[in-house]
Order: C-alpha cells, then structure tokens, then sequence
C-alpha cells in the first residue's frame, strides 16, 4: 500500500513527529506534535468519530509557517474514554495540549477545529484565560434557530460499535459520514488503518459510540463562535452538504464584518480527502510566492507558467527581500520548482534595473519574449510548451499587464505590444 502513496503523501508521513500524552481531568490524552519549537504554535482537532491522524499529512505542509500539534480528543483516536463528555472538557482538553506544547511560550497559538472539532475549538477559545491568536472552524456548520432538522444530514457516528472478525473485514466497512465520493483511495484507506484497534475477539472503531449521547451535540448550543473575543476564521467546502445557504447567511449574519470566510471550490464536508485544485486571486506580486511554497509541498517538479510583461525574477535586494519583482526568484532560489522546465512568456517593455534578462535566464527560466512570440509563432511555442510539461503539475500565473493596454488598460505597469486576444 505504501508504494501506491503519492510522492508528496509519502513526504509528509516522513516528517518528523513526537508522540505525546498529558492526564487532564482524569484521562489520558495523547496528541501528535510536530515542528520547530521557536515558531507559533497551532493546534489541529479532528471531528467526531475521527482522530489526529486526520492531520498526519496535512500538519506537516504548515511547518514553515507553525509548530503543529493534533489532538485525540477523549474518547476517540488512542486517547482514553470517559464517563461523561462536554464541550467545556473538550475545551479544557485542547488548551491543556496547547499549554503542554509550550504554544503559549511563543506567542498567541491558533487552534483549527474540522466539523464537531471547530465547535470544541471555538469553546476552547471562550474559555480560555490566556490570549488566543485565533480560532478556524473548518466546515462546522453553525445552525440558525429556525433551521429545519427534518433536512439535517449527520455527521457524527450513529451506529453501535460492533466486533468484526478480522482487520481487513473492518476495514472494508469504513466510511466517510456524512458520505462523500473520494478519488483519493489512499488517502481513506490510510485513515480507516488508523481507526481501528484490536480487542480480545476480533477488532472494533476506537471510538466511544456514547459520545453523542453524553455529550448532548445534536441539541447542544454551538453559537459559542459569535461571542469569542479572539480572531476567528470560518473555512467550508462548496460541496459540502453540511454548510447550506441559509447556514452560511446565518453565520455571515452573525460574525463580526473582518471575519475572514474562506470557500474552497467543489470540497465536500471531508475537505482533506477531496483534491481539490486552488484557484487564487490578487495581485501577482502578493500571492504567487505563498502559494507556489504551499503547492510545491505537495507537487514534486512543479514547473511555472507565467505570463507577464515582465519577468518578476529580478535581482534580491539583501535589505528589501519581498517585492512584485523577485517572487519567482525567491521561489527559484528555494528550490521550490523545476526551473529548467518552468517559462515566463510576452516579455517586453522597460525595466528598473539592468541585467533582468540574464539574471532570469541564469536561474535557470525559459524566457520567451513578444517579439519571440511573435517570430516563432503560436503553434511552435505551443508544441514547445505540451513536450516540455505535458504530465507534469503547473502553477499557472496571469498577470494581466501581458495584454496590450487597448485590451487591459488598467493595470499598474501597463506595457505597449502585448496580448491582444
């Protein structure tokens, strides 16, 4: 099963992690804990039914940026059970990881909850007595009063565990709930091996099919979200058949105007599991470094298809590092692409410095110029560009300045000669 992973799945499982565990209120919590110790910190909490393992590939692609640790909250993943469960425990749970974690040490930590786990954070966030960068609920749908539960779609396991007579048969019979499709098989295969566990007479879920009924969740109060005094982001796939319009308008209505509610396109509930392509906007010089390092963790051999009227590959400044004109080299310099096979195309027009060209070049880009377009012709540039990146995965970058003023007039460094269809 190993051998079928993906390059950059297989990546992610080598990072290095601890295995850790912390008693709170009388049971054994364990979490996973991954990074360098001097950054901020943030902790990752699983939904219902599920466990820190969730994470396991997803922690490692925030370590530039974070130290991670995943929670097992009780009575799921390999953390103990209890008598009884709450939200206030559950919170209590997560700040204790945090604490533990030395997150408090380095600053304000984020805690970022998926579904019943962005509930669980957003207490965490109301109870705690110690500041709090922020809270993300990550598709957990925060329901109007008036909402309709004769359409509501479960999430949460609603069948009694049972014994199965041998991994495999167990295995064959996980699910994601609510139920998706998946075209990532190992993606949920590797999930489902860590759900289970082995008992006297053959193997069972780890998780304790009680909790829904201790913990009250389907009539509980999760509206904790509107009246936290730290940052608070909502993220939610536009699949997904838990974050409705009128969910979606009810939390809209009821965050403050800041809060940042962030769409991924064709996501269902399981956000993790979906492949999901981004699509970002803004300026060119803003986003393509972020988003190159963040893809380049999952794509090995990403190659750059940039179209501009100017390279964006210029020299770096020791003292004015990040700029609209060095992102591509930055991104070069990391090794965070495959420069030999990546292109900058429409080049032309005036530049700030000299050299521009060569330094480009020197990095190792493909660098095809206007006038290049223009005497070589579409269809050979074209047939240029499907042998040198056909199979290969793409950041493809538009910077609107590549088409001629009459076209895109307003741009910030319009450029005479460009694109015109």
């Amino acid at each position: 099963m190993v051998d079928s992973y993906p390059q950059w799945f297989k990546e992610a499982l080598s990072v290095n992690k601890e295995q850790r565990s912390i008693e709170i209120e009388g049971a054994l919590i364990s979490y996973q804990k991954w990074g360098d110790s001097s950054k901020p910190g943030m902790v990752l909490v699983h939904g219902s039914g599920s466990h820190s393992h969730w994470w396991d590939f997803i922690a490692p692609l925030l370590l530039e940026d974070f130290q991670v640790s995943a929670i097992d909250l009780s009575g799921m993943g390999d953390s103990e059970h209890r008598e009884d469960y709450s939200p206030e425990l559950y919170g209590k749970e997560i700040l204790s990881v945090a604490e533990d974690s030395g997150f408090f040490e380095n600053g304000n930590p984020i805690i970022c909850g998926h579904s019943m786990g962005g509930f669980m954070s957003a207490y965490a966030g109301l109870i705690s007595n110690k500041k709090l960068g922020g809270v993300i609920m990550v598709d957990s749908p925060i329901r109007p009063p008036t909402y309709d539960y004769s359409t509501h779609v479960r999430s949460g396991p609603i069948r009694r565990i049972k014994t199965y007579p041998d991994r495999e048969t167990i295995l064959e019979r996980f699910r994601l709930t609510p139920e998706q499709e998946c075209e990532n098989d190992y993606l949920v295969r590797y999930i489902a091996e860590w759900s289970v566990k082995e008992v006297e007479n053959g193997f069972q879920w780890k998780f304790d099919d009680t909790i829904f009924d201790k913990l009250g969740f389907s009539h509980m109060t999760k509206n904790q979200a509107f009246e936290l005094e730290c940052n608070l982001g909502i993220i939610y796939g536009t699949e997904s058949n838990m974050m409705s319009e009128e969910i979606l308008n009810f939390i809209k209505d009821n965050v403050s105007g800041n809060t940042p509610m962030i769409a991924i396109e064709k996501a269902a509930h399981q956000l993790s599991v979906t492949g999901a392509i981004p699509i970002g906007f803004g300026g060119d010089g803003s986003v393509s470094l972020p988003l190159i390092r963040a893809a380049s963790r999952i794509h090995n051999g990403l190659a750059v298809l940039h179209f501009d009227s100017h390279t964006d590959a210029y020299e770096v400044d020791p003292v004015h590092k990040y700029d609209a004109a060095t992102q591509f080299s930055h991104v070069a310099l990391e090794q965070r692409i495959s420069v030999s096979n990546s292109y900058h195309i429409g080049l032309r027009g005036s530049t700030s410095s000299q050299g521009v060209y060569h330094h480009g070049k020197k990095l190792g880009y493909n660098l095809i110029t206007m006038n290049d377009f223009l005497d070589r012709g579409h269809d050979n540039i074209m047939s240029e560009l499907h042998t040198k990146l056909k199979g290969r995965p793409i950041y493809l970058s538009w910077d609107m300045d590549v088409f001629d003023p009459s076209c895109a007039p307003g741009v910030c460094t319009p450029e005479w000669g460009g694109f015109s269809a």
